[in-house]
């Protein structure tokens, strides 16, 4: 089965992300944030230095199930309520989802809708 068959939002084909360098439990990470047009965190995604090993396989794996979780309508935030483990690797996650999803919500909306504009038959009729 693939993504394209479970319910929930349908991501643009090209999507903006923020990505930051994080560590976790001591390692250098980069932690990615794929935004919907409404400036919801929508995927998770995590590259550990280490690939190959078990723990980057398992932080792989738990991204992936948090990211159909944000697509199934939930929002970071209130995962990270529901999954109730506080100080755990998905609560330490999806803490920093809900805090980007805040801080960038308005600028990925405007990102969207200028590309839009740039995208639109009319506009580029205009800008000719």
């Amino acid at each position: 089965m693939t993504d394209r068959h479970l319910p929930g939002h349908v991501l643009p084909g090209r999507r903006l992300s923020i990505t930051h360098a994080i560590e976790l439990d001591g390692q250098p990470c980069l932690f990615s944030i794929g935004f919907d047009r409404q400036g919801i965190a929508r995927e998770i995604f995590v590259t550990a230095n280490k690939v190959g090993s078990e723990r980057e396989g398992t932080l792989q794996s738990l991204c992936v199930a948090l990211s159909l979780l944000l697509r199934s309508h939930a929002c970071a935030d209130d995962l990270r309520h529901r999954i109730g483990l506080p100080g755990s690797l998905a609560d330490r996650l999806l803490d920093r989802a809900a805090q980007l999803e805040a801080s960038a919500r308005v600028g990925i909306m405007e990102a969207y809708a200028a590309a839009d504009r740039l995208q639109d038959p009319a506009a580029v009729k205009v800008l000719s």
